[in-house]
């Protein structure tokens, strides 16, 4: 079983739209997938059209240690435990060294059994995200041409460094993803060639595909609906459509 955390501290960068399209995608190809919304904006919660109110969520999973009915299935042939407003203050509550466990121990007791799980982290460096690399098997990074967002890496290198060194010696990243590709400027052609320099901070390489900016995606979100089934046909689907692919070639998905 693949455990793929999407992970990166800075919001902005596509972590949702790749973890939705991703698993509506692994899943019409057959797979049996699961989708974790481990972010308090519970965006991944919202685009699969499942509940966060009045049901267990991951805030149940991991805080009160309830796997019951923590799983939902969605509309779009991929199960989910929903995130949780209640999430922000996770990283208060789990402030012990053995919490960043938590999340893989509790994923074993609700004997989780899928041939994907797909974790949307929360975009920030704390607590659950540390929870989120340990349960992971890889790590996705998706990222967008700014100074910002390249500038976060080096800290989210050493995040999954001090992971696979102390709670995850198996995990490895998959690839930096560009997102939201723009018509070049003389910024994100610097960053752009920089990225293979950022990647090697964190163990890995720059993926092939990168995801073109669209306007469809925001529709996708306004309309509660993972991007494939919004509009497949749109650059951003095709380059979705091209990732899968290559994560597959390299043997993730």
């Amino acid at each position: 079983m693949t455990i793929l955390a999407i992970a990166n501290q800075k919001g902005g960068v596509g972590k949702t739209t790749t973890a939705c399209t991703l698993a509506y995608m692994a899943a019409h190809d057959g797979k049996h997938v699961m989708l974790i919304d481990a972010d308090a904006q519970c965006n991944s919660t919202d685009t699969s059209r499942a509940q966060s109110d009045g049901v267990s969520t991951l805030y149940d999973l991991i805080i009160n240690k309830d796997s019951e009915d923590c799983v939902q299935h969605t509309p779009y042939g991929y199960d989910i435990i929903a995130g949780d407003p209640l999430l922000r203050d996770a990283d208060k509550m789990l402030s012990g060294f053995a919490d960043v466990f938590v999340l893989k121990e509790q994923m074993e007791a609700a004997k989780l059994d899928y041939d994907l799980i797909i974790i949307d982290t929360p975009p920030a460096l704390g607590t659950l995200l540390m929870a989120s690399l340990t349960a992971a098997t890889t790590v996705l990074v998706p990222m967008t041409a700014d100074r910002y967002a390249a500038q976060g890496i080096s800290r989210l290198a050493r995040s999954i460094a001090d992971t696979q060194k102390y709670t995850n010696q198996g995990l490895s990243c998959c690839g930096v993803l560009l997102t939201r590709k723009g018509r070049p400027t003389t910024l994100s052609r610097e960053i752009e060639a920089g990225l293979p320099e950022l990647a090697e901070q964190l163990g890995t390489t720059v993926l092939e595909t990168a995801i073109r900016e669209t306007v469809r995606v925001r529709e996708a979100q306004a309309a509660r609906q993972p991007l494939m089934e919004w509009n497949d046909t749109c650059t951003a689907a095709q380059d979705y459509r091209a990732l899968y692919d290559e994560l597959k070639r390299k043997g993730v998905l």
